[in-house]
Formats: C-alpha cells, sequence, structure tokens
C-alpha cells in the first residue's frame, strides 16, 4: 500500500462512518441522530454474536473478523469493537499491511493499528510508531498518542496481519 499510516487510517474510519450510518448504542449522538434505532440495531447484533459464536463454536480469528464486520456492515450499525472489525476488514482487503486489531486489557474499547513495525511490537506500545483508527471516536491519530487520547489503558492485540 502506498499511502501514509495516516491516510490509511483516516480512510477507515471514513469507510466506518459512511457505512454503519445507525452508529453505536452506547454513544449518546448516534442515539439521538438514529432515533434510538441504534439501540435495537446493535442489541440484535450482540445476540447475533453470541447465537453465532455458540453454532461455530471456535473458528480462524480472520474469519471471525470478516463475520462480525460483515453483520455490522449489514446491519449498518455496531459499538467499538464491531467498528473496529470493519476498519480493519476495509483496509486489510485494500492491502494494508501492517494492521493490527487491538483493544485495552479490559476489553472495553477496541480499534485499529495500522503501520506498527515488528520492531514496534517489542518497544513500548505508547511510544512504538503506526497510526491508530479509532472508528468509534470518529479519529485518527499516532498510536504514540493512545496514552494521551485513553489515559491509562492498555493496549492488548488480538490479530495482527504482517
Amino acid at each position: 500500500m502506498t499511502a501514509s499510516n495516516a491516510t490509511n487510517a483516516q480512510l477507515a474510519v471514513k469507510y466506518v462512518k459512511r457505512t454503519l450510518t445507525i452508529g453505536a448504542n452506547n454513544r449518546w449522538g448516534d442515539v439521538w441522530r438514529s432515533g434510538g434505532a441504534s439501540l435495537t440495531c446493535v442489541a440484535g447484533e450482540k445476540v447475533a454474536e453470541i447465537v453465532l459464536s455458540r453454532v461455530l463454536g471456535e473458528m480462524d480469528a480472520l474469519k471471525k473478523i470478516r463475520t462480525i464486520a460483515t453483520m455490522a456492515e449489514r446491519r449498518k450499525c455496531g459499538n467499538c469493537g464491531e467498528q473496529a472489525c470493519v476498519a480493519f476488514v476495509y483496509s486489510y482487503d485494500r492491502g494494508v499491511r501492517p494492521i493490527e486489531l487491538m483493544q485495552f486489557a479490559n476489553g472495553d474499547h477496541g480499534y485499529v493499528v495500522i503501520g506498527r513495525t515488528e520492531d514496534a511490537l517489542a518497544a513500548n506500545a505508547q511510544t512504538a510508531n503506526g497510526y491508530v483508527a479509532d472508528a468509534w471516536l470518529g479519529k485518527w491519530y499516532p498510536f504514540a498518542m493512545l496514552d494521551e487520547v485513553w489515559p491509562g489503558k492498555h493496549p492488548a492485540l488480538i490479530y495482527r496481519a504482517a
């Protein structure tokens, strides 16, 4: 991919916002804008994810990410985890590498990191290179700013494609 990490992160966030037009059920602006539709939409999506995981059991991580992204795109809604999956698949399918699906260690927020090198993985995450695509926030920013944007949170890798 020839575009910069910042450009790829921006494209991913904008794609998610264009695609998941109903939004999240845990962002008041989305609930208001959707006339409450995001409340039932995301709740239905969460139930579908639980059923899907029980029916299919353990599946390949990339396949699970794709399945969650497809469900979110079809329903046009999702919270941070679903939005991160949509951003990840969009970028992955465009050939963006390296790319990571991340969450905080306590699992309370999902996002994508674009362009973090192997060397950066071994380094302190807060000073590592790469760009965050945080669709739920509607922002993209250098990975080094993660602690500034989300103070006290600890990043955890879910899936990486180099």
